[in-house]
C-alpha cells in the first residue's frame, strides 16, 4: 500500500489550531496520509493535512465564523485576531516580541471575540488601534484601550528606559524626576546629551523644549545668560 509521508507539525500553531500529535488514515484512493491532530481554541478536534495549515487554507474548525456573526472582516476583529497571533503564533514576525517575553491575552478574550468587543466596544475612528496601558502586561479588559498613532507612538517612546545615576527609569519617570517633559527629555538625549547632563541645576530650570534643544546642540550656549519666562516652562 502507498504511503505519502508527512511531517509531525505537534506543538506548532496555526491560527487558532494547537498540533497536539499525528494519526494514520487510509483514504478512498488506498493511500496512507499521516494527518495533523489539532485542537481549535475553543477546544474542538479536527484531524488536518499538514499542507492546508502550512498554506493557512484552515485557520479554525469554523467556530470564529459562527462567533463573529459577520464581523470578521471589522476592524476590531483583525484587531484582537492580530493581538492573539502576536502572543501565540510562534511563527508570527512580533512573536519573540510578545508571546516570546511573557506577553498573553485574557482567557476570556482569548476564547471569544464577542467577550473582547463587550469589554472595548467599537473603534473611535478608523485612526485608533488597541493598546495595552502597560507594556509589560497582557492584552486585557484592566490593560487595554484605544488609542491614535500619535497617542500610541507617545507611549512607545514614554517607555523606553534609560539609566543613569546607578538607577533605571523610563523616560517619562526620568522627566518627573527632573520636573521637565517627556519631549525635554528625548530633545537632549536625541542630541547625544545624559540624563546626568539635565539634571544640572542650571539646565534643569523651567525651559521650552526649544531651548532644551538648542542647549544640547550647541556648548557654547550658557544656560545662565538666557531669560526664560515662565511661560515657556515644559508641560
Amino acid at each position: 500500500m502507498p504511503n505519502i509521508s508527512a511531517p509531525d507539525l505537534t506543538g506548532n500553531r496555526y491560527g487558532s489550531f494547537l498540533v497536539i500529535g499525528i494519526t494514520k488514515v487510509v483514504s478512498n484512493d488506498g493511500f496512507r496520509r499521516t494527518l495533523q491532530i489539532c485542537r481549535c481554541d475553543c477546544g474542538n478536534i479536527r484531524t488536518i493535512e499538514a499542507s492546508v495549515l502550512r498554506r493557512g487554507k484552515q485557520k479554525s474548525c469554523g467556530c470564529y465564523r459562527n462567533d463573529v456573526y459577520g464581523m470578521g472582516n471589522t476592524a476590531e476583529y483583525n484587531a484582537w485576531y492580530g493581538a492573539k497571533q502576536r502572543c501565540y503564533d510562534h511563527k508570527h514576525n512580533y512573536y519573540r516580541d510578545y508571546g516570546g517575553r511573557g506577553i498573553t491575552m485574557s482567557s476570556e478574550w482569548r476564547a471569544s471575540f464577542l467577550t473582547f468587543l463587550a469589554d472595548m466596544g467599537f473603534k473611535h475612528s478608523p485612526q485608533h488601534s488597541l493598546e495595552r496601558i502597560n507594556n509589560n502586561k497582557g492584552y486585557s479588559k484592566d490593560n487595554c484601550k484605544w488609542v491614535t498613532r500619535i497617542e500610541q507612538h507617545s507611549n512607545t517612546r514614554a517607555n523606553v528606559y534609560v539609566t543613569a545615576f546607578g538607577e533605571r527609569f523610563t523616560v517619562a519617570e526620568w522627566g518627573r524626576r527632573l520636573g521637565v517633559s517627556c519631549a525635554c527629555v528625548h530633545a537632549a538625549l536625541k542630541r547625544g546629551r545624559t540624563i546626568e547632563w539635565l539634571a544640572r541645576r542650571d539646565v534643569c530650570s523651567p525651559l521650552s523644549l526649544y531651548r532644551i534643544s538648542a542647549l544640547a546642540a550647541d556648548t557654547s550656549v550658557s544656560v545662565r545668560s538666557m531669560t526664560v519666562s515662565p511661560k515657556e516652562s515644559c508641560s
